[in-house]
């Protein structure tokens, strides 16, 4: 799976040439993407779109292809489906997806269930977990304490804290 974000002012060519690099890199005989889920600000309601149509056309080399066809945004002066998930239907016959309002934003969620997949014994890897409990938390707060704050708090440009 790959998950990726488009600025709304974001220049479209070379969000497209980014992503088709990206693809070429990854998509091989043995290792393709079968999803794409993210935030791309392209209207997918709209099929006039030529934004639209410039990314179905990239994507369809991956044989990736939109599976929104539901309002995910909703706000005062639109409903829009500027979020998407790009599924290779070929590999992903047998999906289902649905909205999910969460509350937190005027983005729904987006729940697919994929079923019926065959899924790989990923290579081993190792683990890394932090171990979380009173001493390590005391520590963390005591390594804190060493840090110089002041360009973070006596600064107005967010850039620079």
């Amino acid at each position: 799976m790959l998950t990726l974000y488009r600025s709304p002012s974001g220049n479209l060519s070379y969000f497209c040439n980014t992503l088709e690099c990206i693809l070429n890199t990854i998509y091989t005989d043995t290792l393709n993407i079968t999803t794409i889920c993210g935030e791309i600000n392209i209207n997918y309601l709209d099929d006039d779109n030529t934004n639209k149509q410039k990314l179905d056309s990239l994507l369809a080399t991956s044989n990736l292809f939109s599976i929104i066809d539901f309002i995910e945004r909703i706000n005062n002066i639109s409903m829009t489906a500027i979020d998407n998930s790009f599924l290779d239907k070929y590999r992903n016959e047998n999906f289902k997806i649905n909205p999910l309002p969460n509350g937190l934003c005027n983005h729904y969620t987006q729940v697919i269930l994929l079923n019926n997949i065959n899924i790989q014994n990923p290579s081993t890897y190792p683990v890394i977990r932090r171990n979380i409990h009173k001493f390590s938390i005391s520590e963390f707060k005591l390594h804190l304490s060493y840090e110089s704050w002041d360009n973070v708090f006596y600064d107005d440009n967010v850039n620079t804290i």
